[in-house]
């Protein structure tokens, strides 16, 4: 082989050149299954995310003053987020495996109960 045809496999290579690490950002619905009253950035909340439970930090400040200043939330109730899900590379299963959720942005809370309608309005006349 000459030279020229040596430098094809200095190229890179999409098979064999894997990032270690990679991040997806979706918006998700988190159900709310363990929270803090007095988090902080780096407070872990446990969530319901696809039938499965989730550890994840929230690291929207105005969220997190909401909830100091007194907004309530709890269990049952859920967030629609922006989640970012962070992944690292396993060599020996060649995939990426979820390390990491982070709550970027909290975009609304849906309280428990506030989409099974008001029974009351039933027996109104």
């Amino acid at each position: 082989m000459n030279r020229e045809e040596l430098q094809v496999f200095q190229q890179p290579n999409k098979y064999l050149d894997k990032s270690d690490r990679t991040t997806d950002i979706k918006e998700a619905t988190l159900f709310v299954k363990k929270f803090d009253v007095a988090p902080k950035k780096t407070t872990k909340f446990t969530f319901y995310y696809d039938g499965r439970p989730i550890s994840a930090s929230i690291q929207d400040g105005q969220f997190i003053q909401r909830i100091q200043e007194g907004e309530k939330f709890g269990n049952g109730d859920s967030l629609v987020v922006d989640l970012e899900i962070s992944k690292k590379y396993d060599e020996g299963y060649d995939t990426y495996i979820i390390d990491k959720y982070t709550v970027l942005n909290v975009r609304d809370i849906h309280r428990r109960g506030d989409n099974r309608g008001d029974q009351g309005d039933l027996f109104q006349q």
